[in-house]
Formats: structure tokens, C-alpha cells, sequence
């Protein structure tokens, strides 16, 4: 498929559709003439990966392989693992770049030795691997894990600021620790006790993630993605963004096809230059479908993306 003057690669075969990105639909004006989709940007895109293990519809590498060929790359730029129970996933991964989250903060907070051991040995073993580049994170979207009573404040505090003493320790170049976030935290005032204002230090991160997804509130990409990414580059910190799609939660909306390539077009373009990373949740989940693949043209748009 052509995009600007580039061949984007579906499956086996590239498909010439015309010239020009937008592909017949119109985009946010605002981003129209940034969203170059990977090209001359700083920005990359990638997908996430899964596997979703509530729903287990598909293995981790099944579902891998899967979503590179739905972007036309033999591996994926980046991967994104997310509340991970065990150890030693993330230096198995064919990609050159691993963002992972893992999930015992009662025992980070509590020093446990047999966690602290095996978070240490975790980020030895990513050290030992200088050719990837890691981004390692306590817990994967703690906001929601504070508001819906996993653990409290102070407990998170405690094991961010332990996980990160922990992977600094080991003194690895390719090692960042990130926080993740969701989006829909941010259009909530800063007094709200899950908000991260309570709760983030920058002296326990390098990087900030945002979890950002439309809803039926949130309906243009200004206002799905302007406020964590104010408030996430307002702390000096690189912004990644380790998920984006649609709608998740309850009933799923349906779009319009025109919708789903606008979004996806808007989503590049607002990202571009402002993120290091991208990723679009490319997994179909029993509480919401982001998946691109059956919208060819929504498709077409992040493969370039990834492919630039």
C-alpha cells in the first residue's frame, strides 16, 4: 500500500492505493501536517504485543508474530509486557526495545528477599543483554490499581521507590524505569486521591507512560491525549505512550470506518515529535476490540508508522 511516496507491506503483498496519507479521509486539521506517519519524526510506533491473560485467546508469541504481520515487520519495534507475575520474559523477546511491568508492589514495599532477589536477578539478566534497550515499571497502571483499592498510596511509594533503587543498583545503561498511568486519570482534578500528583516522585523514574484511549466522553484527540501528556511533560521527564485505541471498557463503541482511520491518523500526528514511543493496543480483549486489522485503511496508517 502507497502512503506518500513509501510502500507500506500488509502480509505478503503491498497494494497501491493512491498517493497521499490520508487515503480519502480528513484528519484533525491540527495534525495534518505533522502526521507524516514515521516519516521525519522522532516518534516510533510499534504495538502492543499481550498477551491478554484474562481472556488467554492467544499466546504470547502467536499473538506477537501475529501483530507484526498485521504491520507488515518481521519483529516489532518495541514490546510491551504488562503485569508480569514471573521473571525472564522480557530478555526472550525479539524486539530491540521491551517495555515491562511487573506486579509485586506488596513485597517491593515490604523488602520481601525473595521479590527483591528476583528483581534484581530480572534486571542482571536484561544487563546482560546490551543490544536491547529495557523500560521496566512497578506495576502497570498504578492510578487504577490506587482507585480501585489494590494498595494504598503509601504502599506504592514504598515499592516504586525500592523497584527503582533496585534496577539503579545493578547499574544497567540499558535499563530505564518508567511509571505508567492511565489517560482518563487526568481529566480528573489533581486533588483526587488516585491522581499521580499525590503520589509521583521523579527521583524513582525516567520516563513517564500513558495508557490514553478514547471513550464515550472522550471524543477528539485533544482532549484524549492533552491531559496526561501536559501533565506528563510537564515533569521534565520523556513521554512514552505504552498503549492507545479505542474504547475498552463496557459496550463497544462502534465507528464509522472513516472514524477508525481518522482517529488512528490523529493519533499519529498528535504523538509525533512528542513521544519517544507509540504503541497501539493491537489485542481484542471480552471488554473491547482495538484491533486495526479488518479497518485496511486504519491499518495501513500505523504500518507505515511503524515501518518509518
Amino acid at each position: 500500500m502507497e502512503i506518500g511516496r513509501r510502500t507500506v507491506i500488509l502480509g505478503a503483498a503491498a497494494v497501491g492505493v493512491g498517493i497521499g496519507y490520508k487515503l480519502g479521509h480528513q484528519p484533525d486539521p491540527a495534525f495534518a501536517t505533522v502526521a507524516s506517519l514515521g516519516c521525519g519524526g522522532t516518534t516510533r510506533f510499534s504495538a502492543y504485543a499481550g498477551p491478554i491473560i484474562k481472556d488467554n485467546w492467544e499466546t504470547r508469541t502467536i499473538l506477537a508474530a501475529r501483530v507484526a504481520a498485521a504491520f507488515g515487520v518481521s519483529v516489532l519495534p518495541a514490546e510491551r509486557l504488562f503485569s508480569e507475575t514471573s521473571y525472564g520474559k522480557a530478555i526472550t523477546s525479539a524486539s530491540p526495545v521491551v517495555m515491562s511491568s511487573y506486579k509485586q508492589v506488596t513485597g517491593l514495599a515490604a523488602n520481601n528477599p525473595t521479590v527483591v532477589n528476583a528483581v534484581t536477578a530480572e534486571i542482571q539478566a536484561m544487563k546482560a543483554h546490551p543490544e536491547k534497550t529495557f523500560f521496566v515499571a512497578c506495576d502497570h497502571e498504578v492510578d487504577n490499581k490506587i482507585k480501585n483499592g489494590s494498595y494504598s498510596v503509601t504502599t506504592y511509594k514504598a515499592a516504586a521507590s525500592r523497584f527503582a533503587s533496585i534496577v539503579r543498583s545493578v547499574n544497567a545503561a540499558n535499563v530505564s524505569v518508567a511509571v505508567c498511568y492511565m489517560g482518563w486519570t487526568f481529566t480528573q482534578p489533581t486533588g483526587s486521591f488516585f491522581h499521580p500528583e499525590r503520589y509521583f516522585d521523579p527521583a524513582t523514574c525516567d520516563v513517564i507512560a500513558l495508557d490514553p484511549y478514547w471513550t464515550s466522553n472522550l471524543k477528539t484527540v485533544e482532549s484524549v491525549m492533552d491531559p496526561g501528556y501536559l501533565w506528563a511533560s510537564s515533569k521534565g521527564k520523556p513521554v512514552h505512550v505504552w498503549e492507545t485505541g479505542f474504547y475498552t471498557s463496557g459496550s463497544q463503541t462502534l465507528y464509522p470506518e472513516a472514524t477508525y482511520t481518522s482517529h488512528v491518523a490523529d493519533v499519529i500526528g498528535y504523538w509525533n515529535d512528542k513521544a519517544d514511543w507509540t504503541l497501539w493496543f493491537e489485542a481484542n480483549k471480552s471488554d473491547g476490540n482495538n484491533l486495526l486489522e479488518g479497518h485496511p485503511q486504519a491499518q495501513a496508517e500505523w504500518a507505515a508508522a511503524v515501518q518509518g
